[in-house]
């Protein structure tokens, strides 16, 4: 008998346990974290700024695929508990050899935008490219010869996911830019995948 009080005390103990974390992951805010919790207990500072690295972006449009060996990306996050996370675009650079087919082509970022994050899932979120408090935008600059000389922007749709280890990886597939400026095609797709450094997880 005692034993199975025991027990009885055990499993409502435990039952008040999950009920109280169910309550306190939040499915709508946002914050980067730096340990995998439940509910976010040690969130990085107001400030953070997140650096990226991506192998092989591609920029496809009518006229072939741009590839660059690698780019780099510099957030600075604002890094508060809400429904809506933005991040200031530091920098983004992309470096090494670029090429159109067999032309050689330099990718340079003009001007630099916002980016705001949605929750959508306990280790996710949607993001897209907006304009800063300046009104200005993400705008890159692709030159290829004297085939291709544009200027893309727009508000491109991304992602950004944690995996249960804190690799968080931001995604463009394929995502939207539109030409601003110059000769290219009117509508190009991004594809990359940009992967944090250092671990950290997307929580509530």
């Amino acid at each position: 008998m005692k034993m199975l009080g025991l027990a009885v005390v055990t499993a409502m103990a435990a039952m008040a346990f999950v009920g109280a974390s169910t309550a306190s992951a939040n499915p709508e805010t946002i914050v980067l974290c730096e340990a995998a919790e439940l509910e976010c207990g040690k969130p990085f500072a107001k400030k953070t700024t997140i650096t990226s690295h991506a192998t092989n972006p591609k920029l496809y449009s009518t006229v072939g695929i741009v590839e660059c060996k690698e780019s780099l990306s510099e957030v600075e996050l604002l890094n508060e508990l809400s429904a809506l996370g933005v991040a200031h675009v530091k920098a983004l650079t992309f470096a090494g050899e670029c090429h159109l087919e067999k032309t050689a082509c330099t990718v340079t970022t003009v001007s630099k935008g916002d980016l705001s994050f949605t929750k959508s899932g306990a280790l996710s979120a949607n993001v897209l490219a907006i304009k800063n408090a300046k009104e200005e935008e993400t705008a890159t600059n692709v030159k290829c010869g004297f085939l291709v000389n544009c200027t893309y922007s727009g508000s491109p749709k991304l992602t950004i996911s944690s995996t249960a280890g804190g690799e968080t990886v931001l995604v463009a597939a394929k995502a939207k830019l539109e030409r601003s400026s110059g000769f290219c095609p009117a509508t190009s797709e991004w594809e990359a995948k940009y992967v944090s450094l250092g671990a950290q997880w997307i929580e509530s």
